[in-house]
């Protein structure tokens, strides 16, 4: 465990845990699914619905989104168990004959399917490189080695706008205060070079400018101020050496005493440099263990659950509002665009949150567990024959297989 350094408070609670929670730009739906059920239901009567056949209806939809979120789940662990570091059990297979680059392929294609539908969107290499030139503002410099990394991957949920405080030559201890962009999420996919594993990281709440001391393959480094106090010191050192040395000889023009004066003053400037280099080194990498501390969500298999469990939570709830929305009659029929329009009304008001509402996913749902009763209007079977379709689907598992599916077709077409 690395000792807190000197003059460092200690943490006694979460400090991103201030940080506002609306994500105004992304597909994120920032409610919880069984609460935006029960809102929809208050409101039957006003999709021209009964509140307990509606509430039995999107319950069947959600036991569909359940079984295939479980299908994809045995189907994705099963690929990335033999790249998982963190496994705990015995490989039975050489590793060598499972972890191909065939096999590698296949579970880069899940894993992108996977982040997809948990709706991250993925930062191109000139989005990575742009956010890895940014300067940081909490001291910490890293330096980007490429040639570690065989492949590497960032997607990312929802920017937004966080107060922060830095530091300037006009005010060096109180600070100024300005807005720092964040990522509210973000997901690290990585496999370096010499190594056979697949990392998978994800945070939150990380500013844009220190995304690259998140990537595996930096390595801390000092700032121009570091390298300022280590040549002062020395300088120091050396200033010292130099006075007694003209002392020395003003006064007895000894050279023996010069020469060991000399060794001695060489050595401790030498000792003190590296030291000192030890010791910024060493509060480089505390401060970057401060800032991730609160920050990593989960790692490797962890991560996978994690936004497998956020693909669930969304599937649904863009199904339970499309199916909702699509029971209400109306004297011109709904359009993708009046739909999408309609929902993003309803969660702002409802829930004073803004969202890009991802229309076309919550459509296809409802073609795939087949609720429509007019596909062309939009238009969707009433709740209690939308059971009896639900529930025969989940009992055939029509659709069990549908993420892996999907996944092995966006990867063979992209």
């Amino acid at each position: 465990m690395q000792a807190m350094q000197p003059g460092e408070p200690p943490l006694t609670s979460d400090p991103t845990s201030t940080i506002t929670w609306e994500r105004p730009d992304d597909r994120f739906i920032p409610v919880r699914a069984d609460d935006l059920a029960r809102a929809l239901v208050d409101q039957a009567a006003y999709f021209h619905a009964e509140p307990g056949p509606l509430s039995d209806a999107l319950a069947a939809i959600g036991r569909v989104i359940d079984q295939e979120t479980a299908g994809f789940q045995n189907d994705i662990d099963e690929r990335y168990t033999d790249f998982n570091p963190d496994r705990d059990t015995r490989p039975v297979d050489n590793p060598c004959d499972v972890q191909t680059a065939e096999n590698l392929a296949g579970l880069m294609r899940r894993l992108r399917h996977l982040l997809d539908k948990a709706n991250y969107q993925q930062l191109s290499e000139v989005d990575i490189e742009a956010v890895v030139r940014q300067a940081s503002r909490r001291k910490i410099r890293v330096r980007i080695n490429p040639e570690r990394v065989e492949l590497i991957e960032i997607w990312i949920r929802g920017r937004h706008e966080t107060l922060g405080c830095h530091r300037t030559w006009r005010h060096p201890i109180k600070g100024v205060e300005d807005r720092i962009p964040v990522f509210r999420r973000m997901a690290v996919v990585a496999r370096l070079k010499e190594d056979p594993h697949v990392l998978v990281k994800l945070f939150k709440d990380i500013p844009q400018s220190e995304v690259e001391a998140l990537l595996p393959h930096a390595e801390v480094t000092m700032t121009l101020l570091d390298r300022a106090k280590l040549v002062g010191g020395s300088a120091g050192a050396l200033g010292a050496m130099g006075m007694k040395l003209a002392k020395l000889a003003v006064l007895a023009g000894a050279l023996g005493q010069i020469f060991w004066v000399v060794l001695v003053g060489v050595i401790t400037i030498l000792l003190r440099t590296f030291f000192g280099y030890r010791n910024v080194r060493k509060d480089r990498d505390w401060r970057r263990t401060r800032t991730l501390y609160f920050q990593n969500l989960a790692n490797n298999g962890a991560a996978v659950h994690a936004i497998l469990a956020t693909v669930k939570q969304e599937e649904f709830k863009e199904a339970l509002l499309a199916y909702t929305f699509c029971l209400k009659h109306r004297p011109t029929p709904w359009t993708s665009q009046t739909l999408r329009e309609a929902i993003e009304a309803f969660l702002a008001e409802r829930f004073s949150v803004q969202v890009d509402f991802d229309i076309n996913d919550a459509i296809e749902t409802l073609n795939r567990l087949g609720l429509w009763a007019h596909r062309g209007e939009l238009r969707t079977l009433l709740p209690e024959e939308a059971v009896r379709h639900a529930d025969a689907h989940a009992e055939n598992g029509l659709s069990v297989a549908y993420h892996s599916t999907l996944s092995e077709g966006l990867g063979a077409s992209s």
